[in-house]
């Protein structure tokens, strides 16, 4: 009898387990921008080279982005500025304030400050055009790395893989 019910209680149960396992992740490594990542196994990252515009400077930027087409146009993305010989220091503040300000809409701010590694940081969350955004702030001698998941428009708690991608950053010597 306790073999039926167990075994009635596994057919039941296994469709929701299966949804509940994650899928396998990997790490990367990224040696020019001294950093390993973790990410979902099966989507390949997208990399783009940009300028971000600082005091006045151009300050380059690399940014590695994962899409995440089951859940519409969410992702995740890290993006590392290089303020190497620019006469710039990273300002990790006045970084969590743009990204509040680069999002006028924002409601459901929240600014926290927290230790990554022994350097400063600010995990900020917020609500924007019906998304859920949250992003990490990291500045390591002259460089900023900045962890960003987005939900896609609708969504009603942050992207199930969110904590996962953020804690799969090391920042390396």
């Amino acid at each position: 009898m306790r073999t039926a019910i167990l075994a009635l209680a596994l057919a039941l149960l296994a469709p929701t387990m299966a949804l509940s396992q994650t899928a396998a992740w990997k790490t990367l490594s990224y040696p020019d921008l001294h950093m390993t990542l973790s990410a979902p196994a099966d989507i390949a990252p997208k990399i783009s080279h940009e300028t971000i515009p600082a005091a006045g400077k151009q300050v380059p930027a690399t940014i590695i982005a994962f899409l995440l087409p089951q859940y519409g146009d969410a992702g995740l993305q890290v993006m590392v500025m290089d303020f190497t010989g620019l006469g710039l220091q990273a300002d990790v503040d006045a970084a969590a304030r743009g990204v509040v300000a680069a999002a006028p809409d924002a409601t459901q701010v929240s600014i926290t400050p927290i230790s990554f590694q022994g350097a400063a940081g600010r995990d900020i969350s917020l609500h924007t055009g019906g998304r859920l955004f949250k992003e990490r702030l990291i500045v390591m001698g002259a460089r900023m790395y900045q962890m960003q998941t987005i939900t896609a428009p609708g969504a009603t708690a942050p992207l199930s893989e969110t904590d996962r991608f953020v804690a799969g950053l090391t920042i390396l010597p």
